[in-house]
């Protein structure tokens, strides 16, 4: 091989044909995905890479077969460190997934991931932060929320009601479980593409949920106003459908899960949920699985365990 020479970046090219053909399975299948008409091209990489992404790879793809789609969307990372460092494999400055997630679930490590992505700028990973913000968000405020409005479900009779009388503020709550779900679904287009938006809608549209349930409470003491004190359930029955189904290609086992406890029988997995305007939970349908046991756990708690299983 004296007069052979390896040049990565060069050999990288053939490598996306190669994968795009072990996934069609047959000879040639590579162009199903790469010369299909309805194909979409998305390109993921850290900023340092631009050029190789942006300008080289391109032309070695037309130079090998000018039909080839380019890339459509470009979703470029800064740099995520560790504590303030490089993450550095042989430094041992690392956090090891499978570790990680032996005492975690993958949701949780997901969502923290989603917040914190380096999309504009370098970012930083601590396990304290880690452990602080799914406390707080997680379970302070989205399985705080889920539980009170199991409590809520159970107070009529565990289905899920039919709407009643309106109020300003049912439609103006309506409103903005829309506006929430358009948010995430703009937050997941290749062209917008930001896991931080998508985390963010979720965290508002639990935090708007829990203000309307607050502001809801004084129906409960009134029977006269029952009919408005239905909407409100199913209107925050709603809001969790959405929940379940924007948080789906991030936390995935938990929106199953909670699709399951809003009485769904199909799975969500077969649920188009970019298509999805806020729809109702169909009135009758048995909730009483919903927050019966924790959605998340402590992560806190987790690593302090392993801390001291390791010591």
């Amino acid at each position: 091989y004296e007069d052979q020479r390896i040049f990565v970046w060069l050999e990288m090219a053939p490598r996306y044909l190669a994968y795009a053909r072990h996934l069609a399975g047959e000879e040639g299948g590579w162009e199903s995905y790469w010369k299909a008409g309805d194909a979409a091209v998305v390109q993921c990489f850290g900023f340092d890479n631009g050029f190789y992404y942006g300008v080289f790879l391109p032309a070695l793809f037309r130079a090998f077969d000018p039909e080839m789609r380019l890339a459509s969307a470009f979703i470029m990372n800064e740099f995520y460190r560790l504590d303030g460092l490089k993450f550095s494999t042989s430094r041992r400055h690392a956090i090891w997934g499978r570790e990680l997630i032996a005492d975690v679930p993958a949701d949780v490590v997901r969502y923290y991931l989603a917040a914190t992505c380096p999309e504009a700028e370098g970012t930083n990973f601590t396990l304290e932060d880690f452990a602080a913000t799914v406390e707080r968000e997680l379970l302070g405020s989205w399985q705080t929320w889920l539980g009170e409005l199991a409590s809520r479900v159970a107070e009529l009779g565990g289905k899920v009601p039919s709407t009643g009388d309106w109020t300003p503020e049912h439609r103006r709550f309506f409103s903005r479980l829309e506006t929430y779900s358009a948010e995430a679904a703009q937050a997941y287009e290749a062209a917008t593409f930001s896991p931080q938006r998508a985390v963010r809608a979720m965290n508002e549209l639990v935090r708007e949920a829990r203000r309307f349930a607050k502001a809801e409470e004084s129906w409960r003491r009134v029977p006269a106003r029952s009919e408005e004190r239905r909407t409100a359930v199913a209107l925050e029955l709603l809001a969790a459908k959405l929940l379940a189904v924007t948080a789906a290609p991030i936390l995935p086992d938990f929106a199953g899960r909670l699709w399951r406890d809003l009485g769904y029988e199909t799975p969500l997995d077969g649920h188009r949920w970019e298509d999805e305007r806020p729809s109702w939970v169909p009135s009758g349908q048995d909730t009483g699985a919903l927050a019966a046991e924790p959605y998340f756990p402590s992560v806190r708690e987790a690593l302090e365990t392993r801390q001291r299983t390791a010591a």
